[in-house]
């Protein structure tokens, strides 16, 4: 019988990079969960987002966490259930409107299961 674990990867994103890699999302495994948390909101002029995806598709595991009104932890409704066939470095890309963000920063979590 195989044990189902619950593993995360994580990384801290300062609003004044456009990308930041979370981490390497393992082949076979499922992702259940992602969240920001301690948000510092952003200081941009209009707005601020950030999408969670891979490089070549920013978007594909959500898109427009709101970092610029938001503050605390933020629980996000992912697009869709994934199960990757081969390893994926994750990333998140900061997209801001109006004046470049001076301050902010959130953790990025990402939480999935694995059988070992």
């Amino acid at each position: 019988m195989s044990d189902l674990r619950i593993k995360i990867i994580q990384a801290k994103v300062v609003f004044l990079s456009t990308t930041t890699v979370i981490g390497t999302l393992p082949a076979g495994c499922r992702m259940t969960a992602i969240k920001a948390l301690n948000v510092e909101a952003n200081d941009a002029g209009t707005s601020a987002a950030i999408e969670i995806g891979i490089t070549g598709a920013v978007a594909k595991y959500e898109t427009g966490i709101d970092v610029k009104t938001a503050a605390g932890d933020i629980a996000v409704t992912m697009l869709t259930p994934v199960v990757p066939t081969a390893d994926e470095i994750i990333i998140a890309t900061l997209t801001e409107a109006g004046s470049t963000a001076t301050a902010g920063s959130c953790t990025i979590v990402i939480e999935y299961t694995q059988t070992n």
